[in-house]
């Protein structure tokens, strides 16, 4: 028997956004728990909140450990700048519960970024690319099976973490079932402006990704295809895919687990700005 119906995790340093966060969860009728992970720790407490204290270690670790300490039997990741729609849970855990498949399931989140609202096919190993795989950027599976699936790669310092998960999901026979019914507000420009690091390690998390998947590599066009307005770090370039990259479900490389004891204060792996 699970504690929890759902878990959502994530690495969590902007606790002036949580009180939104979790007010637009408050009408879910199953059991849930939010844990996030993080060296900026809340001045307040809620009943469905958990939050792991850490050193300023890289945000992948920081996920990795919010997602050992989920005890929901779904899991999934999101950001702390996250709104949901309403009955989020309870959608998602039904929606979960219908689909009938002999395979391993991903059920993937409908997102409004940046007060835009997101096609779901166009989240795609290579943005908008629709000949590579589509991609769940928030996602609900079995805690099972995302623990045999081993968890976060070491070697991402922020993010694409996620896609690599995906990616290893959909090599593993699994199938990704988008959900309509639920969204998921995430508004970067507004919340991220001069606090976010993330860029700082773009090009290296992708080039990670990209090696693991495509054929041959990373082969990057040196010229960017979008232009932010991020006030920092913006990204020095935005990859867009050489026509004759092709993306592989057999990987280039192996997969580099975190240890079974994670640490709290040292970054393990990549560690680009962070400690």
């Amino acid at each position: 028997m699970w504690e929890y119906d759902v878990s959502l995790f994530a690495s969590a340093v902007r606790p002036h956004l949580w009180p939104e966060l979790l007010k637009s969860l408050e009408d879910n009728k199953r059991n849930y728990e939010i844990i996030f992970a993080g060296n900026v720790p809340p001045s307040f407490t809620h009943k469905n909140l958990i939050y792991i204290e850490t050193k300023n270690i890289k945000p992948a670790q920081c996920y990795e450990i919010a997602r050992r300490a989920c005890r929901g039997e779904l899991v999934g990741w999101i950001a702390d700048d996250c709104r949901f729609s309403p009955r989020f849970i309870d959608k998602v855990y039904d929606f979960y519960k219908s689909v009938d498949s002999t395979y391993p399931i991903i059920v993937s989140c409908k997102t409004n970024e940046n007060e835009k609202d997101e096609g779901m096919n166009h989240h795609r190993f290579f943005d908008r690319n629709l000949n590579t795989p589509k991609m769940a950027p928030l996602a609900i599976m079995t805690r099972e099976y995302l623990e045999c699936l081993g968890g976060i790669d070491s070697r991402y310092i922020s993010g694409q973490y996620e896609n690599d998960i995906v990616m290893r999901a959909l090599s593993n026979g699994a199938k990704t079932y988008v959900i309509n019914d639920v969204c998921v507000t995430i508004d970067h420009l507004k919340f991220h402006g001069v606090e976010t690091k993330f860029w700082d390690s773009y090009d290296h998390d992708r080039q990670v990704l990209e090696d693991s998947w495509c054929i041959g590599g990373c082969q990057p066009n040196p010229e960017p295809i979008i232009q932010l307005s991020y006030k920092h770090s913006q990204p020095p370039t935005w990859y867009r895919p050489i026509k004759n990259v092709e993306v592989t479900l057999v990987r280039n490389d192996v997969f580099q687990s975190y240890p079974p004891e994670i640490s709290l204060t040292e970054s393990f792996g990549p560690k680009g700005i962070f400690d």
